[in-house]
């Protein structure tokens, strides 16, 4: 018998207690369904002490009247705290009536309101098990709080990635107006302006740049969460191959090189979010790769029951130090400042957004000057 609620150390409590108990104990749901019976019960009704001929039967089945009428009566009795039901005259050993104290509880996510009955000669029942009721319902009230916060946060949340969209979206139009009457003025009077004119207005072209990087970017991350998931079977090793060609210039330009081991296998995801999910992860090895050396990357699979099973993309780049591994997924987090290395600062918080949408996990390692390791850990891997 497996009692649910919202905290594992109550529910362990209850459940030993429920056991125990010297006299007839049941859990029941909302409609008088009987969910649980304890071996007092199962005694006094005649059935089998484990409980399982019990569960799964109605109120109606060990007590006099219709299942509606049973259930009205337990449902009040919570708040009244105790109701009588008379056994019906075959079903009990011996027959007659049972008082029952009625404590309301809920159950896990997703299940509805529960009941505990346990049988009471009187209006008292063990302080024990009163002590025991209280600090239940104080754990599912917290635990319904902490859920209300959630869907709370949650909303504020989906609000904002939804300004986060319409705001990068309508600030393109005047960037780019920006931008290009900045490009009609270098182009027109650029060669007369004065050396420090020339720098300033350099400036602000880099800066526009720079700008347009940054809303394509956030459209990027608002894109990934919204998108509609098509999922399919995607061939791993064609979906880097593709990856490979549209990162083709940024990888000559580093003098870098791609590798993977086979086999890489397939996965279930949605084709154009994987393919962005490896670009991301391909080009965060490119940009912060170090200066005395080639970029390397290796892509390989470890494959289930694995402990170490998922997707691997291995570079000898920069590396990072042990404490930033989870800080380095948040958007706008950079380890290095913008002039050193350039970037919008989202782009691994676009991959983090993508591999929750798939149920996958993203994790990285890094050794200061060695290079970086990123694991994707694949759903039922």
């Amino acid at each position: 018998m497996t009692i649910s609620v919202e905290s594992p150390a109550v529910a362990a409590r209850l459940e030993s207690v429920f056991e125990a108990l010297g006299q007839c104990a049941l859990i029941v749901d909302a409609q008088g369904a009987i969910l649980a019976a304890n071996p007092m019960f199962c005694k006094r009704a005649k059935v089998h002490p484990d409980g399982d001929s019990v569960s799964g039967q109605h109120l109606s089945d060990f007590f006099c009247g219709t299942w509606a009428e049973l259930a009205s009566d337990m449902r009040s009795a919570a708040s009244s705290n105790r109701v009588t039901f008379e056994l019906l005259g075959g079903a009990a050993d011996p027959p007659g009536r049972i008082g029952f104290h009625v404590s309301g509880m809920r159950g896990g996510r997703g299940n509805g309101n529960q009941f505990l009955m346990v049988e009471t000669s009187s209006d008292h029942v063990s302080e024990k098990f009163v002590a025991l009721s209280r600090e239940l319902t104080a754990a599912n009230q917290k635990a319904a709080k902490v859920h209300r916060n959630y869907a709370v946060l949650e909303n504020s949340y989906q609000e904002l990635e939804r300004f986060s969209y319409f705001a990068a979206h309508d600030l393109q139009a005047p960037l780019r107006n920006i931008a290009n009457w900045l490009g009609f003025l270098k182009e027109d009077f650029g060669a007369g302006l004065p050396s420090e004119a020339s720098e300033y207005l350099e400036m602000a072209v880099n800066a526009a740049q720079r700008m347009q990087e940054l809303i394509d970017a956030l459209l990027t991350l608002a894109r990934s969460d919204t998108v509609e998931m098509r999922k399919e079977e995607v061939c791993v090793a064609e979906a880097l191959r593709d990856v490979v060609a549209t990162l083709d210039l940024q990888i000559t330009e580093a003098g870098g090189r791609i590798e993977f081991g086979e086999p890489l296998g397939s996965v279930i995801a949605d084709a154009a979010l994987f393919r962005l999910l490896l670009q991301n992860l391909l080009g965060n090895a490119l940009k912060y790769r170090a200066a005395s050396r080639a970029p390397v990357i290796r892509m390989e699979r470890i494959a289930a029951p694995s402990e170490r099973a998922g997707l691997y993309i291995i570079d000898n780049g920069l590396g990072f130090e042990d404490q930033y591994k989870h800080q380095i997924f948040h958007p706008f987090k950079r380890l290095f400042a913008a002039s050193e290395i350039k970037g919008s600062g989202v782009g691994l918080a676009i991959c983090t957004r993508i591999c929750k949408r798939h149920g996958w996990q993203l994790t990285a390692q890094g050794v200061p000057g060695q290079g970086a390791t990123f694991r994707i850990v694949l759903a039922g891997e």
